[in-house]
């Protein structure tokens, strides 16, 4: 686990010095973006294609999507329903009939 954070940590790390040398701010930086351009360019060392961008291209567009201008809330106001309480009410008894006392008879022996 400790090898995974220090590659977590070093994935960032570039991200953030790619973004310092662009001269771009570097607060809204996404670590998923990173962590997804730096699958990617691997996966593309891997599979030998010439398609895929450079991993500098990558890095310079992991920044967090800006919400401000999002026109609804993402959440919505009416799922899921909360249960409505009803206190208990009083209990309806009924007496047993005959037939039911008879039923209970080899029970109760």
């Amino acid at each position: 686990m400790q090898w995974t954070l220090l590659g977590v940590w070093a994935a960032l790390f570039l991200g953030r010095h790619q973004l310092h040398q662009n001269q771009t701010p570097i607060h809204p930086l996404s670590p998923i973006k990173i962590l997804r351009a730096l699958a990617r360019t691997l996966l593309a060392v891997r599979d030998r294609a010439t398609a895929a961008p450079p991993l500098r291209d990558l890095l310079l567009q992991s920044l967090r999507s800006d919400e401000s201008t999002r026109a609804s809330p993402k959440t919505s106001r009416n799922y899921p329903r909360k249960k409505q309480y009803t206190p208990a009410s009083k209990p309806h008894l009924t007496t047993a009939t005959a037939t039911q006392i008879r039923l209970t008879q080899p029970l109760l022996k």
